[in-house]
């Protein structure tokens, strides 16, 4: 059991984890074979075309909670982006 002070930290791998899960979810199981099995060797070219597309977003994902610490996540993030009350750091 964790004592309730104690925080604990993410680590890299699952930060990764959690990526993978909520962004490509059980697609990743499923969807490769699909699209293999309907488009054949072509469909390396689409999840080559996809990783390079998502690339940018996962960076994102990842200097955000760097810069703005803070446990609300995705929600804070446009909360912080668009709400004219909260007070932005220079």
């Amino acid at each position: 059991m964790v004592h309730p002070t104690t925080r604990s930290c993410l680590r890299l791998h699952h930060i990764v984890a959690l990526y993978v899960g909520s962004v490509l979810g059980c697609g990743v199981l499923i969807l490769p074979g699909l699209a293999a099995e309907i488009a054949g060797p072509a469909s390396l070219i689409s999840w080559i075309g996809i990783i390079v597309l998502a690339f940018p977003m996962a960076l994102t994902m990842g200097m955000l909670p760097a810069r703005f610490p803070n446990d609300g996540g995705v929600s804070y993030f446009v909360t912080y982006a668009f709400n004219e009350k909260m007070p932005h750091l220079s």
